[in-house]
């Protein structure tokens, strides 16, 4: 560290090559100089020190008023004029001009798309894959609020969505060999398509949505597959009905088992869990974890630290290494809870 004395101020000061000031003052090294001047209630004015304590708090209010001014610019570099830096919270949000809508072909997706009420006769019904966007798209906005739960359930839901999706383009694949194979022989066999297809509008507002949109489509193509080839003899009418029931049934489960994930993730007493619970000594907090942890089960830890990611999220957050840190290392399984601490379960 080296010195300087300058004509502007009135001792000399240290420097530094990474200081925020043009006359290069060092304000880190002040602080630690001047840490018993700072932390007095009434800093002692006979201090020798004490005019260096004075531009040190000049500095500061100083570099408080620059980073107002920067934010109140968002960041904006200094070429740009204020008036084109307000342009960030006054231009609008990107709106599709068209309705999007997807074909389905198939009775069978159809049923997987608006689901079926349930009654006394049919029993609890299904749920709609229209419902399970709306439930995913819930889940991602919480998400925002650094529930790590939130996270959880999107990552796992996503993981199934592409295992199925994976069954089905392999029995497609495996499908369109056979159909191949027919067709060597001298006997050319089409997949079959309504002769009336249903555009259907998705109406989703979340990329889960649109997830659930491709599966379901998936869904209808493999139907269709399995359709012709019993059609044209080269499936029974009994293995072609399990094939269709086998994957309809792993779809619907995934649909349903966010029903109850989201009604425990949304509850009010629930609802405000986030990743700074785990760190916070309210008693309030701590009943939060003990609960989710009870009902949701352990965190993994690279989910609880933000190392692995759903594939879309609004969680938004700027860590410093002591926070990440923080995150590695913290025990995540709560100390066992009281009777009392169970009503949140």
């Amino acid at each position: 560290m080296t010195t300087r004395q300058s004509k502007r101020l009135p001792a000399p000061y240290p420097l530094s090559r990474d200081s925020p000031f043009a006359d290069g003052y060092d304000i880190q090294s002040e602080a630690t100089t001047l840490a018993h001047l700072i932390e007095a209630d009434e800093p002692d004015m006979d201090d020798p020190l004490y005019p260096r304590f004075l531009e040190y708090c000049t500095r500061v209010e100083q570099l408080q008023k620059a980073q107002t001014r920067r934010r109140l610019r968002d960041y904006a570099e200094e070429v740009v004029p204020d008036h084109e830096a307000a342009g960030m919270k006054q231009i609008g949000t990107l709106v599709g001009d068209g309705v999007d809508t997807m074909s389905l072909h198939t009775r069978e997706a159809y049923r997987l798309f608006i689901g079926r009420s349930g009654d006394e006769n049919r029993g609890h019904g299904e749920i709609s894959g229209k419902k399970c966007g709306a439930v995913l798209r819930s889940i991602w906005m919480l998400s925002a609020t650094d529930n790590p739960y939130a996270d959880l359930v999107l990552i796992q839901t996503t993981e199934r969505i592409e295992k199925v999706r994976r069954v089905l383009e392999a029995e497609i694949a495996a499908k369109t060999r056979t159909l191949d194979q027919i067709q060597q022989r001298g006997l050319k066999l089409s997949v079959m398509r309504s002769q009336r297809p249903l555009d259907v509008e998705l109406g989703f507002r979340s990329p889960y949505g649109y997830m659930v949109a491709e599966l379901i489509l998936d869904f209808d193509y493999y139907a269709r597959m399995i359709k012709t080839l019993m059609v044209k003899s080269q499936m029974t009418d009994t293995e072609g009905r399990a094939a269709l029931f086998g994957l309809g049934r792993q779809i619907r489960s995934i649909f349903e088992q966010l029903i109850p994930l989201q009604k425990r993730l949304l509850d009010e007493r629930l609802k405000s869990l986030c990743r700074g619970d785990w760190a916070s000594t309210d008693e309030t907090a701590r009943k939060r974890v003990q609960a989710a942890t009870a009902l949701f089960g352990e965190l993994p830890r690279d989910i609880f630290a933000g190392d692995r990611l759903p594939r879309h999220t609004k969680r938004r957050v700027d860590l410093s290494p002591a926070e990440r840190e923080l995150l590695q290392t913290m025990p995540l399984k709560p100390e066992a809870g009281t009777d009392e601490e169970q009503e949140l379960l």
